[in-house]
């Protein structure tokens, strides 16, 4: 908890100290932020456990986007709702003149059994919130309600954007995309746009940030091995896919560790393989599935 709140803190403060953002009381409104997420601390928890008790997957966070929705509108914002099938923006407008920024947090979760024993723990079998978006979900709300107090104080407006399907797995809607797509940074035009992420490699109590790229970039791939099917006993009658296959994600991997500079930080991940109709039979075709992060 302690963590949370102090990225959600150096997050209002980091934001409103941007140029263009400094005011004359910039330390009285530093204070009054650190004031007032103190305040908010025990609702954020609640807000986080609760979205963590209740994960949903990507393009299916229609009771998130609802929570979200009734807690922005207790803050006094008018949200809107069903913006990339589940997402939620909502606009604070500012007491004084100053460009728009945005500030992002994604809402899904993953399909993953969820086995921490917490009180809190996910009550929907199979699916968990094991990335942190139920933190990055809690952290924006948080962010929205201190902002929605101080607004008079506030240059410009401020676009809060909670994002669905961060995770979408391959053939489905990217949420990122489809919110750009759908107008999301325009009516008024976003200026900046602003992001964390919580990390287990960081102290608690610690803000992590660089120059320059930090956080990698994903993209997904999807190959199809045709062979020829045999029966297993005569495997030299047909073409074995999976042989294919396996050959294949072996040298996948040579790609990073023989082709590509070693001061370069490049990932490739082969994360889901189907394949194959009975125990007996030389299987014709392979699915490989996976991803390639780089910066």
């Amino acid at each position: 908890m302690q963590m949370k709140l102090v990225v959600f803190s150096a997050l209002l403060i980091f934001i409103l100290s941007q140029e263009n953002f400094v005011t004359a009381q910039d330390t009285d409104l530093n204070n009054m932020i650190n004031s007032k997420s103190s305040i908010i601390a025990k609702d954020v928890k609640e807000w986080r456990r609760h979205i963590h008790k209740n994960p949903e997957l990507s393009n299916e966070e229609t009771e998130t986007a609802k929570y979200v929705e009734s807690l922005l509108k207790k803050f006094g914002l008018k949200p809107q709702t069903g913006i990339a099938k589940t997402g939620v923006v909502a606009l604070l407008q500012g007491g004084l003149p100053g460009p728009t920024i945005a500030i992002r947090a994604d809402m899904d979760a993953l399909p993953i059994l969820e086995e921490t024993g917490l009180k809190f723990s996910s009550k929907n079998k199979g699916v968990m919130h094991a990335c942190g978006h139920d933190f990055h979900t809690s952290i924006l709300l948080g962010v929205a309600k201190v902002l929605s107090e101080m607004k008079e104080d506030i240059p410009g407006k401020i676009k809060f954007i909670f994002q669905p399907a961060e995770e979408a797995p391959s053939g489905q809607l990217v949420g990122a995309r489809l919110m750009v797509d759908e107008g999301v940074l325009k009516n008024p035009d976003v200026e900046a746009i602003f992001g964390l992420h919580v990390g287990t490699d960081l102290e608690v109590g610690t803000l992590g940030y660089a120059s320059g790229p930090f956080m990698a970039s994903s993209d997904l791939f999807k190959i199809t091995i045709h062979g020829k099917r045999a029966h297993g006993a005569y495997p030299w009658k047909g073409i074995d896919a999976i042989i294919v296959a396996s050959e294949v994600v072996t040298s996948l991997q040579t790609i990073v560790s023989r082709r590509i500079d070693a001061r370069q930080p490049v990932v490739i991940t082969v994360g889901k393989i189907n394949g194959g109709e009975n125990f007996n039979i030389i299987a014709d075709e392979v699915v490989l599935e996976g991803t390639v992060r780089t910066l």
